[in-house]
């Protein structure tokens, strides 16, 4: 057994009937085991290699990635996951999202999340174990029957995937898009295969109405979003130690300590509210759709924000390909559109009765 699965699986325990908003030391120790796995096979370096295309995940690093049980997290045990819960899955995706690790991952997970929840569990264990890997559809709204999924789609993770991802008005659609056409295109982060496709011959292969399958996929676009936000304050901030103007390191002067601050200061709210996310998302809630939306907000917030000041205080070189910023704020303007854009939450949130605000 995997070391990582194998760590999963002895601290996995049963669940304290309180709620408590900070990670238990059992928390701690799955993200240091996945903070450990990720700094040894996909550090940032990994972006600055020009021997294959950035977008291509070999078989083996696939296996390996399947293998930490990140694509089965929060699925039972008895459906062939690890049987944890959201909260344990978001503090995952967060170190995840430190390193720009392979959104594929992501779609993956919800695409056995959808596959699990309506009872395709052949086809739930084939994604968890990395044998097919799940794309993501963007594009349009779902067509009511009988027009079904029609015009084009734009298609995220499309290399190597055999099932794809729509989301509908409550839920989430997997669909079977083997044999489906792609046609190539540029994606603003070059890591992320994208193409173009029809899909209105493609077949359904499991309707994922449980609304908690489209939450845990905004979910995890958050956790991913407070990663980055997290990183790139953490680069900035360690850049202006030994940056110097004038004989003295940038971090001393008041205009690059308070955009540093204001970048700390969206980390931690994105992050409280992420806790706070997990755990309305793992109880049910009653004000569920207002806190994930919400975290989503902030967490777009700070992915944002904090990319852009971070290249702005690196000066001229944050843009260079030798440096990471940039990589940061691409991948934030390709996440905002997953599941649903900001504007979307924004009027949940004002549409919530204001009993639960």
């Amino acid at each position: 057994m995997p070391s990582m699965l194998m760590s999963l699986s002895h601290l996995h325990s049963a669940r304290a009937s309180t709620v408590d908003l900070l990670p238990s030391s059992e928390h701690e120790q799955i993200v240091a085991a996945t903070a450990d796995f990720l700094r040894s096979e996909l550090p940032l370096a990994r972006f600055h290699r020009h021997d294959r295309p950035p977008h291509e995940i070999d078989a083996a690093l696939w296996q390996r990635l399947a293998d930490q049980g990140w694509l089965g997290l929060a699925i039972a045990e008895s459906q062939g996951g690890v049987g944890y819960s959201i909260v344990e899955e978001a503090l995952v995706f967060v170190e995840l999202g430190r390193l720009l690790a392979p959104t594929a991952v992501l779609t993956a997970c919800i695409g056995a999340k959808a596959a699990a929840s309506t009872g395709q569990l052949s086809l739930a264990a084939d994604i968890v174990s990395g044998r097919a890997r799940v794309a993501i559809g963007l594009g349009h709204r779902v067509a009511p029957e009988p027009a079904g999924l029609t015009g084009d789609w734009h298609i995220f993770d499309a290399a190597g995937a055999a099932y794809c991802l729509l989301l509908t008005d409550s839920g989430v659609l997997l669909t079977d898009i083997r044999g489906t056409q792609l046609q190539p295109l540029p994606c603003l982060d070059k890591s992320i295969a994208l193409g173009k496709a029809t899909l209105d011959r493609a077949d359904v292969v499991a309707r994922a109405t449980d609304p908690s399958v489209r939450r845990a996929g905004t979910l995890l676009v958050t956790a991913t979003m407070v990663g980055m936000a997290e990183a790139t304050r953490d680069m900035i901030v360690e850049y202006a130690k030994v940056r110097e103007t004038f004989g003295r390191a940038i971090g001393t002067y008041q205009a690059v300590r308070h955009p540093c601050a204001d970048m700390a200061v969206r980390c931690e709210e994105a992050k409280a509210q992420l806790y706070y996310a997990a755990v309305s998302l793992r109880e049910q809630t009653a004000d569920v759709e207002l806190q994930v939306s919400a975290a989503r907000v902030l967490a777009q917030n700070a992915a944002l924000k904090n990319a852009d000041s971070c290249i702005q205080l690196h000066g001229g070189i944050g843009v260079t390909d030798e440096y990471d910023p940039h990589l940061f704020l691409k991948r934030a303007h390709v996440l905002k559109h997953w599941f649903d854009p900001a504007k979307d939450h924004l009027r949940r949130i004002l549409a919530a009765p204001l009993a639960a605000i």
